[in-house]
């Protein structure tokens, strides 16, 4: 039989990591951080994006923890949500294409963690 646990929604993004596996003096992010190295460079979201963030819809519980790469493009995100630690890299006005099915680029009512 399959164990549920039901907890918080505030810890979502938080603590995913056993303190014991964390170094000293580090966080739960270092280990994200240095398991994807460089790959990703991404900085805080200016206020303009934020601004057209929320306008979209779009919620996190800390923005600050909201990063982005130079080549993100905040139109392109609607009614998602953000816990803890998010990185977004390029967004681009385009669709993906299989056979008939077309999907827009983007993030389109998602909940995202630890990305």
């Amino acid at each position: 039989m399959n164990n549920i646990n039901k907890k918080p929604i505030s810890s979502l993004g938080y603590g995913f990591i056993p303190k014991e596996f964390i170094p000293k003096g580090k966080n739960e992010y270092h280990l994200v951080i240095f398991r994807t190295g460089a790959a990703l460079n991404t900085v805080n979201l200016s206020a303009h994006e934020t601004e057209v963030l929320v306008r979209n819809g779009n919620s996190s519980d800390n923005w600050d923890k909201v990063l982005v790469s130079d080549a993100f493009n905040p139109a392109l995100v609607k009614n998602c949500k953000f816990y803890g630690l998010v990185r977004i890299g390029k967004l681009e006005p385009y669709f993906v294409e299989f056979n008939n099915l077309r999907n827009a680029d983007g993030f389109i009512q998602q909940h995202h963690h630890q990305l």
